[in-house]
């Protein structure tokens, strides 16, 4: 079940997460853009704080047109806004900024990286920044400044923005455990959809899920088997449908524990059972099918110290071509399958 809970949530996170970027990128070009053409303005000269301003400014719209053109991975697209921001947040305190606010803006950095890049290494880069700025402000006789502070605004330049770092970071770890519980909360609910609950298998929708995954990450081939327990119904009236229950867990345990990592069962429906086998061709699939029927052959079902021999009856077709319909493959296969039963069941079909 966790390849769907992590594939969805991967992906819808991954959707949020650029577009969220994009806006930011977009945000940080239309400031820097109109503050550094109106400090020209202003001053009637490029400064070098213009300078930092439109260079920024280019910056971000070179992000912008790389995200836009998915020419860009989110952590570098990342990394394109935190170092010209947090440049200009060291620049704005060493310089003072207009009438010695610039300080102000560095405000804003705890919520951006801590978003851009986690818990973890956001706080990193907020510990290096405010290490920066603190020996900037605290060195004696104002040796690394521009602007002009007293005593007590460095001092509460630091602290509150040490604040700031802390209530930001305790919002992202809640943000992050809020995620988890989500992630735990959509496990349990793919549980319920995608999962048979009595064999603890993929259930018919479980699998045409994972097949259509498998699909859109172009495999070149696919195998698929269609089983069908024999005589099932006999287990049922003979025996009662407890122990029919427990024939299909036995059954499906002996599938899931021999294809281990080459592929997934479901149940299908009833006391058939759906095997997928990613890069799987034709002998390959033939040879899995044959060990899952030896297999069950070798291991009957012990009830109420009796031996009960269990046989399956099994068609597999084969897709060299992820444009294939599943559809006509999975008819494809049943038809083989009712060709085994035909035969005299407890066989194979087409067989090699």
């Amino acid at each position: 079940m966790e390849i769907l809970e992590d594939s969805f949530l991967h992906h819808t996170k991954m959707i949020r997460k650029r577009s969220i970027i994009r806006v930011l990128a977009l945000i940080y070009f239309i400031f820097t853009f109109i503050m550094g053409i109106n400090h020209i303005y202003e001053h009637h000269a490029i400064t070098s704080l213009s300078l930092i301003l439109l260079s920024n400014a280019i910056l971000s719209l070179f992000n912008i047109i790389l995200l836009a053109n998915n020419k860009i991975s989110d952590k570098y697209s990342s990394y394109l806004i935190t170092f010209p921001l947090f440049t200009m947040m060291v620049y704005l305190i060493y310089t003072g900024g207009v009438a010695n606010t610039g300080f102000l803006w560095i405000f804003i950095l705890p919520i951006v990286l801590l978003y851009l890049h986690g818990l973890k290494l956001g706080l990193m880069l907020l510990g290096v920044f405010l290490a920066i700025i603190s020996f900037i402000l605290l060195i004696p006789d104002n040796l690394l400044l521009h602007a002009h502070y007293s005593s007590e605004l460095k001092v509460r330049i630091i602290l509150v923005f040490s604040l700031a770092i802390l209530l930001a970071s305790v919002y992202e770890y809640f943000n992050e455990v809020l995620f988890s519980e989500i992630k735990y909360i959509t496990y349990k609910l793919n549980n319920i959809a995608n999962e048979d609950q009595l064999t603890k298998i993929y259930n018919r929708r479980g699998i045409l899920n994972i097949i259509e995954l498998s699909k859109q990450q172009n495999i070149s081939s696919y195998g698929l088997i269609l089983c069908d327990i024999d005589y099932f119904k006999k287990f049922n009236d003979t025996y009662g449908h407890e122990i029919g229950d427990k024939v299909l867990i036995h059954i499906a345990n002996i599938i899931k524990n021999t294809i281990e990592n080459k592929g997934v069962v479901a149940r299908w429906g009833g006391e058939e059972f759906l095997i997928f086998l990613p890069k799987s061709d034709e002998i390959k699939t033939y040879l899995i099918a044959k060990e899952i029927r030896q297999k069950v052959i070798s291991t009957p079902i012990s009830i109420d110290n009796k031996e009960l021999k269990v046989t399956l009856s099994m068609g597999y077709t084969v897709a060299f071509s992820i444009k294939t319909d599943i559809d006509t493959l999975i008819k494809e296969a049943d038809r083989y399958m009712y060709e085994a039963k035909n035969a005299g069941r407890d066989c194979i079909k087409p067989t090699i």
